[in-house]
């Protein structure tokens, strides 16, 4: 996996993730909840709040602990959306990531240590801070669209992409 130069390249039929994750974007009055990462994977880039999915928890679970841990507040019943592939070529990180969205949070906005929380108005995406690929699914999932995306990175560098719209 780790020489590749293309996701067609990749046998997906037999690819097996190192780690199991989630991606939660939340909405309230217009607005986006974001993060700042302050460690790990993505440093200094913005996201949605996120992270393992532990052995015990569902999907949905992982996403509203995560999101509580990394910012403070409480979610209820995140909207499953998609399903990411990544295979990080310079250390051989395959990461699926799970892609909800949620309406609504409760709670105090605080920071930890692994990332600083700030709402951002939904039409302020600050996509020139945030991973490449974020920009050719992010606009279409906030939409409602369902999807499937396979992404090919070399550190910080996307190499190779496939976006499937499953409502097509």
């Amino acid at each position: 996996f780790m020489k590749a130069q293309s996701i067609d390249e990749i046998n997906w039929d037999i690819w097996e993730p190192t780690d199991r994750c989630v991606i939660t974007f939340t909405e309230n009055d217009g607005k986006l909840l974001f993060i700042e990462k302050k460690r790990g994977l993505g440093n200094g880039y913005f996201n949605a709040p996120g992270g393992h999915i532990e052995l015990e928890e569902t999907a949905a679970e992982a996403c509203i602990r995560e999101t509580k841990e990394e910012t403070g507040l409480d979610i209820t019943d995140p909207e499953y959306r998609g399903t990411i592939y990544f295979q990080f070529k310079h250390k051989n990180i395959r990461e699926i990531g799970y892609v909800f969205y949620s309406y609504g949070a409760t709670g105090e906005l605080k920071e930890c240590d692994e990332a600083r929380p700030f709402w951002i108005d939904r039409d302020k995406i600050p996509y020139e801070n945030m991973w490449e690929d974020d920009r050719l699914w992010l606009p279409g999932m906030l939409e409602g669209r369902k999807f499937e995306a396979y992404f090919l990175f070399d550190d910080r560098t996307m190499v190779d992409k496939k976006i499937v719209w499953l409502d097509e």
